[in-house]
């Protein structure tokens, strides 16, 4: 392949314009002939290239005009070429054009573009004479007056004339004005839009163009659209006081069957078709209001509204009451001060009847299905009455079905704040707690759920007021041992008796509390019922860094906790940690009787030579014997000598003696004890005067415990022990032969009875 490079510029370029011979009678057109010289490396180009142009505004940059053109295989001769060109009838307005030439080896893609572009010569331009932009220049010229062709093709250019009326056809966007009265129109009239009844002044419109919704005097029809009346209706009445207003003059009678006739209801409403899925579709009478009553009823005697469900297996509604905002479904109100009244009374025979059902649909607010008041003494706002003798029947019964935050069948709330009490919801009932087994029978309220809580209590007490309960249990009973204020129990294998919560996530909140007046009592007491060490009493969880319980006590001479295990092998506190520490003290430790240590024994402090960041730890001197040391250092005489002098306890609690001497300074190959340890004291001899020496005594202890509790090194493990390891790992043994978890796996026998905490009657205002 050659590697030379195109000369960047033609020695010449020419343009030939297309020509027409008288002969032949063709037309012009925008097409020329380029012909042009290219050498390579100073010598006449004579391979075979391909080439491509480019028509620009400008000789450097511009906008390029037209397309590509190409010209594929061209062999020139001695370096000269032709090719034609047409770049169409829009490349040449007038202005200057310039050719701008890509050169290639033939069937190569490494273009090389030459430079500079050539400026066309005025021969191509020469076409634009073809098209003349005025008549004074051009025979055959596109513009007449100076404007185009299609200018006169437009109707709406012309301003002077008359357009035949064949010329009037198609469809006009603008509004007509005929101002001659004689005009004819001809045709059905569906085409016409827009017409206005209310210019009509005269003649008189058929009952055949009168919609059927139309009313018509005297006429039957049937209505099957909605109708709205901006004006009060009144029927055999003239309205005065409601937007509609109906009188039936006429009186109920009874028939043969002690049931009422029709006669005598002013509005009766009666939907025999299926309910839709929208409340208020489907009944007989349905009101809705957005300030007053949706449906109100008055009666001297009788009743102000009365509903009735005809079908005796249906389960319509006799009245139904819906409230979509803070409204109310139904409302009733007791008015007397002095009579047994009653605001809504609902009664139901069957068995699985309901008395009084409200509902409330709206998602948000505080809606109300039911709501009854009364302000009588001896009132009641709903009373629910369930005559039935048999099956599942209810005073008041409440279901939910949401899934809130906190769903409750039934809800009571109480306004009423006393330092004496008040309660939300009171539920009592006379039972003989001698003839059932469980205390929750007889119980003042019983809840019972599947998924939620059986029984919800919610106190929002204000500050003033110093014991707010959200749920307060109390049990009077003196007599019984097992008498409880509040009982709960579970079934399930993971499930919780009683479980208290406190959700704020500041101050000193508990999930439970509990305390006793008794010098003897317990404030919490937990007992296990199983015979197994798996179980526990008294069980703390902390998921997040906190405590899982903690203890303390606030009396001179009280305990935070008291541990007592009085088993052969049982722990009285037992802590066990993999990270941190199985039991941490911020104070003194004492210990009455022997410490006892696995591992090994240390002291940690922080670190002399950088406390911030490391600690030293050093461990204890271990030894078969209860030893105990005892170090000084002592200056020796004029002679040689000296006398160390113990403590005056010395001798009573320690027996047993060794000594160890180390010369300071030199050496003392002589240095000895001259004297053991007699009347709490011992003489050292031997050395130079002024000699220091280093000193030190180990003695077995002898104090009154050592003496009555000997120390054993070696001993036997207990048999329920053997086989286990402190340390199975050590051993290559599994860590289930850790001598801790084979403990807790064996069943363990109960030698104690623990007695449960007295009941006493604490005062409101104790608590």
């Amino acid at each position: 392949m050659r590697t030379s490079r195109f000369v960047r510029r033609s020695l010449s370029g020419l343009l030939i314009a297309a020509a027409m011979t008288a002969a032949s009678a063709q037309s012009f057109t925008t097409g020329f002939t380029y012909q042009g010289r290219l050498d390579e490396a100073g010598v006449p180009a004579a391979s075979s290239y391909d080439m491509r142009f480019r028509l620009y505004t400008l000789s450097v940059g511009g906008v390029q005009v037209g397309s590509t053109l190409s010209a594929l295989n061209i062999t020139p001769e001695n370096g000269c070429f032709a090719v034609k060109l047409d770049f169409g009838t829009g490349a040449y307005t007038g202005q200057t054009r310039w050719l701008e030439i890509d050169v290639a080896y033939a069937g190569s893609s490494g273009y090389t573009t030459l430079t500079p572009r050539r400026e066309l010569t005025a021969a191509p331009h020469a076409s634009f004479s073809l098209n003349a932009l005025s008549a004074a220049t051009a025979n055959n010229a596109l513009a007449l007056n100076g404007q185009a062709a299609s200018y006169y093709l437009n109707a709406g250019n012309l301003s002077s004339g008359s357009v035949p009326a064949a010329r009037l056809t198609g469809t006009y966007s603008f509004p007509l004005t005929f101002s001659n009265a004689s005009n004819v129109f001809s045709g059905s009239g569906a085409g016409l839009i827009n017409l206005n009844a209310t210019n009509l002044a005269t003649g008189t419109l058929a009952d055949a163009r009168l919609s059927s919704n139309v009313a018509l005097l005297n006429t039957y029809q049937t209505f099957t659209a909605t109708k709205i009346f901006n004006a009060p209706i009144g029927i055999n009445i003239s309205p005065y006081d409601s937007a509609l207003q109906i009188r039936s003059e006429d009186y109920y009678t009874l028939t043969s069957n002690n049931t009422r006739s029709d006669y005598g209801i002013a509005i009766r409403g009666i939907q025999r078709g299926g309910a839709d899925s929208y409340p208020g579709y489907g009944a007989g009478v349905f009101g809705t209001s957005d300030t007053g009553s949706g449906v109100a009823g008055s009666s001297d005697s009788g009743y102000g509204v009365w509903g009735v469900c005809a079908n005796p297996s249906s389960s319509g509604d006799g009245v139904y009451g819906l409230a979509h905002g803070s409204g109310r479904g139904v409302y009733g109100f007791a008015y007397s001060s002095t009579a047994v009244s009653r605001g809504v009374r609902g009664d139901a025979n069957s068995t699985s009847g309901i008395g009084v059902e409200g509902v409330a649909y709206a998602t948000t607010g505080g809606t109300v299905g039911v709501r009854g008041e009364t302000v009588s003494s001896s009132g009641v706002g709903v009373l629910g009455v369930a005559n039935a003798a048999s099956g599942g029947i209810y005073g008041v019964k409440g279901t939910v079905a949401s899934g809130g935050w906190l769903p409750a069948g039934v809800y009571g709330y109480s306004e009423w704040q006393t330092t004496t009490g008040g309660a939300s919801v009171v539920g009592s009932r006379s039972v003989d707690l001698s003839t059932h087994s469980m205390p929750v029978y007889g119980g003042a309220v019983a809840g019972f759920s599947q998924v939620g809580p059986a029984v919800v209590g919610w106190c929002d007490g204000l500050s003033t007021y110093a014991n707010p309960f959200g749920v307060w249990g109390r049990s009077a009973n003196t007599t019984l041992s097992d008498a409880a204020g509040v009982l709960g129990e579970a079934d399930g294998s993971t499930a919780t008796g009683v479980r208290g919560w406190a959700n704020s996530t500041s101050g000193l909140n508990y999930g439970g509390r509990f305390g006793t007046n008794s010098a003897g009592g317990y404030g919490v007491l937990g007992e296990t019922a199983g015979n197994s060490t798996s179980i526990i009493g008294v069980s703390g969880v902390s998921g997040k860094g906190g405590t899982g319980v903690r203890a303390e006590s606030t009396v001179r001479g009280g305990n935070g906790v008291i541990a007592i295990a009085n088993g052969t092998s049982a722990y009285a506190v037992y802590g066990e940690s993999d990270i941190g520490y199985a039991g941490y003290f911020n104070g003194n430790v004492y210990v009455s009787r022997s410490f006892t240590v696995a591992g090994t024994k240390s002291f940690m402090i922080d670190h002399p030579l950088d406390p911030a960041n490391k600690y030293l730890l050093h461990s204890c001197v271990e030894s078969d014997q209860m030893l105990n040391i005892y170090r000084g250092n002592a200056m020796l005489d004029s002679s040689g000598e000296a006398v160390v002098t113990l403590p005056a306890w010395f001798e009573a609690a320690n027996r047993d003696f060794s000594y160890q001497l180390t010369p300071i300074g030199a050496a003392a190959p002589l240095l000895h004890v001259a004297g053991e340890i007699e009347s709490n004291s011992f003489r050292i001899a031997g050395g130079p005067a002024g000699l220091k020496v280093s000193w030190t005594v180990t003695a077995l202890r002898d104090d009154a415990y050592a003496r009555t509790n000997p120390m054993q090194a070696e001993q036997i493990k207990p048999a329920h022990e053997r086989g286990t390891y402190l340390h199975p790992e050590l051993f290559g043994k599994p860590e289930m032969l850790n001598v801790v978890s084979a403990k807790n796996s064996l069943p363990v026998q109960v030698n104690q009875t623990v007695t449960p905490p007295r009941t006493q009657t604490i005062s409101p205002a104790d608590r």
